[in-house]
């Protein structure tokens, strides 16, 4: 039989604050596997469009987030709860400290990248080159 101990008021709240984030996450992902497009451009030129062109694969990576979502929003609270089982608390422990590092990075990869940019250290890729038929008008080259 487990015996649940009481987590600490803070880790709880911020499990807690954790938990209702990550749901939020999710329900986007939700939202885009069901086919809504509100924030699809926020992914990726390419992506986006294969999502709404309903491309299985990309279908299958959405709900693939989905679920990878929803275990990351429940873990840092299940990691606060403790159970008995010195196993378990050290497995959730270990799960919870290796999402944490996963994040961290991704946010910091995202922020500096982000800064980079503004900064002018880095430049903007070029849009890509579309296929326009000979004579359309484009913003100040002749129609060819």
């Amino acid at each position: 039989m487990s015996r649940r101990l009481e987590p600490p008021s803070t880790g709880l709240r911020l499990a807690q604050g954790a938990l209702v984030v990550g749901l939020l996450f999710a329900a986007v992902s939700v939202y885009w596997g069901l086919g809504g497009t509100w924030l699809a451009d926020t992914v990726g030129g390419s992506i986006a469009k294969a999502a709404l062109a309903g491309n299985t694969g990309v279908m299958l990576a959405i709900w693939a987030a989905v679920a990878l979502k929803l275990v990351a929003a429940v873990l840092p609270l299940l990691a606060v709860r403790r159970l008995s089982s010195g196993v378990w608390n050290r497995n959730l422990w270990v799960l919870a400290w290796i999402e944490a590092a996963i994040l961290t990075l991704y946010g910091l990869v995202l922020t500096a990248s982000g800064l980079l940019l503004q900064a002018g250290v880095i430049s903007r890729p070029p849009p890509p080159i579309t296929a326009r038929w000979p004579g359309t008008p484009t913003s100040g080259t002749p129609g060819f």
